[in-house]
């Protein structure tokens, strides 16, 4: 590999630490595999959850608000946006749970401030370079048997950020398998430290482009066609294909984009929400397919909700707390946690009711199998919403 390669892959790829050399090897028995799914810009809680039933609703969105008759009923006070009807059959079969008003105290409205604040699980008033997950991951007894401890598909990789930690960043996943194709060993020796440093990255690059092209292209390009063409499909859609070739990771990370809405929302907003229960629908299917649905979990989160009210320009604004769905075969299905009140509020905002490191907690202490739920050098009593 010379110069010019390894920046180019490097780019394709950021490494955050040298990684262990991949071998081949058959799909691990223990596996088990978070998807994280960043819905980006502040997704419109109220509009994706619906409280159908309240007068107040229509009243503060009479042109955003859902007709009754459109709202996909989950029970008798709330139902999702008609955009999602591809995800009724999980709801159907006990594998969605929703965790209403996620969020926390002194919220901040500020894009770049809050999902940091979601990234590490800090206080408002607090800055933490370490991600919610990264001492979790590392604690894991089977960290050494495996390849790497997280891969971040898009954006962000706030969740896994810290020191040490064994993460690579698909930032364009396709040229990152050209270019690895191209990659050659290098095994060249240096005295100087700093440049044998690099030499040995260089390395791991090479085996780690190796081994991720290698699993990546072996009998799981047919499940590209059952995704959707865009952007956030595509991602879906790779995530699986790391799942299905045996790649041992526990955490992988999405996003989707454009939850902004500031002006213009309903067209928007059905959009997104349709493109993200379509592709989390073939996401589930295809695992389904491959024997492991029941082996991951796919659990949403973003920076912050709306307020209550429509804005002049037919959209919403910046607000504070927001639901979030979980999908997977070890699911309790259900709504969890109090619906926010739309009357009484704080400036318009919603009152956060559930603090959203009681969700980081569950899957900790559940999924993980981590005793204890302290986040952030805090305790926070876990949720009920899987097995």
């Amino acid at each position: 590999m010379n110069r010019r390669d390894f920046l180019r892959l490097v780019a394709a790829a950021p490494v955050w630490s040298v990684l262990p050399v991949w071998s081949r090897q058959e799909k691990p028995a223990f596996g088990r595999t978070l998807l994280l799914l960043e819905l980006n810009g502040g997704n419109d809680g109220i509009n994706t959850l619906i409280p159908y039933r309240e007068s107040t609703y229509y009243r503060q969105r009479p042109k955003l608000a859902l007709p009754v008759d459109q709202v996909l009923q989950l029970n008798e006070q709330t139902g999702m946006h008609p955009a999602l009807e591809s995800l009724m059959p999980l709801w159907d079969a006990g594998e969605m749970a929703w965790i209403q008003g996620l969020g926390y105290p002194q919220p901040n409205r500020s894009h770049f401030r809050s999902i940091a604040i979601w990234d590490s699980a800090s206080a408002s008033d607090e800055v933490r370079s370490e991600g919610w997950l990264s001492p979790v991951v590392k604690a894991s007894p089977l960290r050494d048997e495996r390849l790497l401890d997280g891969i971040v598909i898009g954006r962000n990789s706030g969740p896994l950020a810290g020191e040490g930690m064994r993460v690579i960043s698909l930032s364009d996943s396709e040229t990152f398998l050209r270019r690895a194709a191209s990659v050659k060993p290098i095994y060249k020796k240096s005295g100087n430290p700093a440049l044998q440093h690099i030499l040995q990255v260089q390395r791991e690059i090479g085996h780690a482009a190796a081994a991720l092209r290698e699993r990546l292209t072996a009998q799981t390009h047919s499940i590209v066609d059952r995704f959707p063409s865009s952007r956030f499909g595509r991602e879906l859609a790779l995530a699986a294909r790391l799942i299905i070739s045996g790649v041992d990771v526990p955490v992988i990370k999405v996003s989707q984009i454009g939850y902004d809405t500031h002006s213009h929302q309903s067209a928007k907003h059905r959009r997104l929400l349709t493109e993200l229960a379509q592709g989390l629908a073939a996401f589930r299917s295809v695992l389904s397919d491959s024997g492991d649905w029941n082996r991951t979990l796919v659990m949403s989160y973003g920076e912050f909700g709306r307020r209550v009210a429509e804005n002049a320009s037919a959209g919403t604004d910046h607000g504070t707390a927001a639901p979030y769905f979980v999908l997977g075969g070890v699911v309790k299905p259900g709504l969890f946690g109090e619906a926010p009140s739309l009357t009484s509020l704080d400036g318009g905002d919603l009152r956060f009711t559930v603090d959203f490191r009681r969700y980081y907690g569950t899957v900790i202490s559940k999924w993980f199998d981590v005793s204890g739920t302290d986040i952030a050098g805090e305790s926070h009593d876990s949720l009920n919403f899987l097995l």
